[in-house]
């Protein structure tokens, strides 16, 4: 799909530890947070990209509203959400 071509840059084939996708939804929080960092991170440095937006705020705001999720999980999500709300 033409408009989720921006999604493309946040999964990594050769190292499945950067993939994006792969980790999200990890059953390691450490993953699940690197994961959301990584994801700010892109959002932040990219350009706007409202169709990606769409499909990635959702993921990152999972984790906000689990109660028992890891405490830097729900740091790394906010952080997320922040900067694709700022995109």
């Amino acid at each position: 799909l033409p408009g989720l071509r921006g999604l493309k840059r946040l999964r990594d084939a050769a190292d499945r530890d950067k993939d994006f996708f792969d980790n999200v939804a990890h059953l390691q929080a450490h993953r699940r947070a690197r994961a959301l960092r990584r994801c700010a991170d892109r959002v932040a440095a990219d350009a706007k990209d409202p169709e990606a937006a769409k499909v990635l705020l959702p993921l990152a705001l999972q984790p906000l509203y689990d109660a028992r999720a890891d405490a830097n999980v729900h740091a790394e999500a906010a952080r997320c959400v922040g900067a694709l709300a700022a995109a």
